[in-house]
């Protein structure tokens, strides 16, 4: 058959296909009643406040992160000197082209940022809390060094200001505020390089990465306060911080070479032992996050008490345990985490 015949065919293939979905679509049962309507300006309207509402809980989710892990990472890189860190002043910028292109007519009016790169949180008594930047300010200069504005602004202000702060601790930072021109001199403080990523899923879990904390927008919808939520964060960052996962990662391959070595005399184990060396030591490594996270968020700022009740409420939204134990578990129950987490958190009283 010759390549346009072939074709021919495909289309024809294609048209019937069409043609008999469009006639199963149209045989599908119906209301037994008209549906009015929705005005098209309503719609409209309705579209602009959801967007609205989404770019507020967004951006608020977004420093509810901020400012939770910048004090927790603080805490880890003063503890834990071989976590690779980074200088930092404790401010989070934006421009526009941090938001969709669709959002930015909207970010614009809901937060006033520009084309520049501008403040959007300061932490509360981090070393730009301590100078006096306030969210709104525009950067306008970095040591002297003019900083511009366009796609990607706010990134490169805040490379401009990491570099300074890596060559002499501070940052000079000159700031446009109120029409008028200001001028900084920030320190810095260390924090561990461990990004906290916000994901947009509503499924309420957080997990590690090795460098990188994320956490879905349905943890944070669930936490009942900013205690949980350090927690939380703090128990990825000791994940990361103490290797976990390289841990379990090595537990697996010794527990695979395991199953090869058993397959060579005719014993056949379909990963079995590379899962079982995996979980091995898998929650020991939980209540070892748990009693780091209780102790950073403590050094931090955070109450550990008010974040006791976190699991127990996790777990009773939770299908119930099957009777026995699993051969094969990575977490420690529920009852046994809340109980260590309490005896942890009565030791750390003042």
């Amino acid at each position: 058959m010759s390549g346009g015949v072939r074709q021919r065919t495909h289309a024809l293939w294609a048209a019937t296909a069409l043609f008999l979905m469009a006639a199963v679509v149209a045989g599908c049962a119906g209301p037994r009643f008209e549906i009015p309507r929705p005005d098209p300006g309503l719609v409209d309207q309705m579209a602009a406040e959801i967007g609205e509402r989404r770019m507020r809980l967004r951006a608020g989710d977004g420093d509810r992160l901020f400012a939770a892990g910048f004090p927790l990472a603080a805490v880890v890189a003063r503890h834990l000197p071989e976590v690779p860190s980074r200088p930092a002043i404790g401010v989070r910028l934006h421009d526009l082209s941090v938001y969709e292109e669709g959002e930015r007519v909207a970010a614009a009016a809901l937060f006033g940022v520009g084309e520049r790169p501008s403040v959007a949180y300061v932490i509360e008594g981090s070393p730009a809390g301590t100078a006096g930047l306030l969210p709104g300010d525009v950067l306008v200069a970095v040591g002297g060094r003019a900083v511009g504005g366009g796609p990607g602004a706010s990134q490169r202000a805040g490379r401009a200001v990491a570099a300074a702060l890596e060559r002499t601790g501070e940052a000079v930072l000159a700031v446009e505020r109120g029409g008028g021109q200001l001028e900084f001199r920030v320190g810095s403080v260390r924090i561990a390089d461990m990004p906290v990523r916000l994901r947009g899923s509503n499924r309420v879990n957080a997990w590690a990465l090795g460098r990188r904390v994320e956490i879905n927008a349905g943890m944070l919808s669930f936490v009942e306060n900013e205690h949980e939520l350090a927690f939380i964060i703090a128990h990825e960052m000791a994940h990361n911080a103490l290797r976990h996962h390289r841990a379990v990662l090595w537990n697996y391959l010794l527990g695979t070479a395991g199953d090869g070595l058993l397959a060579l005399v005719g014993v056949l184990t379909p990963n079995l032992g590379g899962l079982s060396a995996a979980a091995a030591r898998s929650e020991a490594f939980e209540y070892e996050a748990d009693l780091f996270a209780l102790r950073w968020m403590a050094e931090a700022g955070f109450d550990p008490v008010q974040a006791l009740d976190l699991w127990p409420r996790l777990a009773a939204r939770s299908a119930p345990p099957r009777v026995g134990r699993p051969v094969i578990r990575s977490h420690p129950p529920a009852p046994e985490r809340a109980a260590f987490m309490r005896a942890v958190a009565d030791e750390l009283r003042p």
